[in-house]
């Protein structure tokens, strides 16, 4: 006996998505959402995140938002921005100012109930002081620690009297005289 092949029928009827094709777009749109979630009301409050905005202000030298960064107990050693700006001894203000190349920073690690130590690791490009132009510098690398203080207000504030630089502080700042 033949088989007669003809064109094949239209399904008519259901053409949406079906059950796990609905399961699957709603579980995306629950982790899109708990990714927003996450990144705007955890991450961006967390000690991490303050300390990489700090560094961002290292690396544009805004010593008043670094200065605005400072906790308390700094701001009695430096009591006003210009004098944490002209302080020699530390240069954050304006030492590595476009230097800062990379800020790789470790998971917290908690000393006390609003208190957060992190390891944190620096390259910094050479300064190119004593360089030709034609010479690309060199990039060091620094590792630091640094201590995170929350204060009453829930901002995450670094105290710099506390945190470890000698890394960073031994890579040649920028002159005071320079432009940066």
């Amino acid at each position: 006996m033949a088989r007669v092949i003809g064109k094949a029928r239209q399904q008519r009827g259901n053409t949406g998505t079906n059950i796990s094709e609905g399961i699957i777009f709603l579980v995306l749109i629950g982790a899109v959402i708990g990714g927003l979630y996450y990144y705007f009301f955890i991450f961006r409050k967390s000690a991490n995140y303050a300390l990489g905005e700090f560094f961002g202000d290292v690396g544009a030298g805004d010593a008043k938002s670094q200065y605005a960064m400072l906790d308390n107990a700094d701001k009695q050693f430096w009591p006003t921005e210009k004098k944490y700006s002209d302080d020699t001894s530390i240069s954050l203000a304006h030492g590595y100012t476009e230097r800062i190349e990379n800020v790789t920073m470790q998971p917290a690690i908690i000393k006390g109930p609003g208190l957060d130590l992190i390891p944190t690791t620096l390259s910094v490009r050479s300064n190119m002081q004593h360089e030709a132009l034609y010479q690309s510098g060199k990039t060091d690398t620094a590792k630091i620690s640094c201590l995170m203080h929350q204060a009453p207000d829930g901002t995450w504030k670094i105290v710099i009297s506390r945190s470890d630089f000698r890394q960073l502080l031994k890579i040649t700042p920028n002159a005071p005289s320079s432009n940066f």
